[in-house]
């Protein structure tokens, strides 16, 4: 098992140096915030997300659109691998026996989400059939969920709360991400120089 392990390490190590994978596994919050529809014709309809990254998946609750819009604010914990390219995201209208699929949108996971500094409040058009039937408002919180304990449970809301406001407060510290960048980092490595999660927990602790 021990040896197993070790051989992923250096696989996933072997990789990066070779550049065919950009980034190493890492843990990412998605907000979904709301979704304009195009085409509304129901306020009474509901619309559930559905986010898709490799093999793993993660469901909003379902919301109520009005107005043309669905108000979610709901939040995703979700883990990226080396070998996954894109985020998917997949709208469906709730129904009497099933859900109709209304449309989706393809994100790239290096250049739309790593590249731009995990962004918020972002928009990506949500297509069906070639066709823009709506746009998703997003944002993303890069997060060292290994530095939380199994049995920290209680702290984990808390700290996740308290990184992604001083994110957004200091907009990802551009400046700090920058000079590293410039000297020839990762723009992940950049990133994960400012990760806030394992300083949250330390300080948490001497409290």
């Amino acid at each position: 098992m021990i040896f197993l392990l070790f051989s992923r390490a250096v696989l996933s190590q072997l990789y990066r140096l070779m550049n065919i994978h950009k980034y190493e596994s890492f843990s990412i919050i998605i907000q979904i915030h709301h979704l304009n529809l195009k085409f509304g014709d129901d306020d009474n309809a509901k619309f559930i997300v559905h986010l898709k990254i490799g093999n793993r998946y993660a469901y909003t609750h379902y919301h109520k659109q009005y107005q043309n819009k669905v108000h979610i604010e709901e939040r995703k914990n979700m883990v990226v691998k080396q070998n996954n390219n894109t985020l998917r995201l997949e709208v469906y209208k709730k129904g009497t026996l099933k859900n109709t699929f209304f449309g989706s949108a393809e994100i790239h996971i290096y250049s739309e989400i790593v590249k731009k500094l995990f962004p918020c409040n972002v928009y990506f058009n949500i297509t069906n059939k070639n066709q823009i039937v709506g746009t998703a408002c997003l944002s993303f919180h890069y997060i060292n969920l290994d530095c939380i304990k199994k049995d920290d449970q209680i702290y984990t809301s808390l700290f996740i709360e308290t990184i992604i406001s001083v994110q957004k407060n200091q907009t990802k510290n551009n400046e700090k991400i920058e000079k590293l960048i410039d000297e020839g980092k990762e723009h992940f490595e950049a990133i994960k120089e400012t990760d806030l999660s394992t300083k949250l927990r330390h300080f948490t602790y001497t409290l």
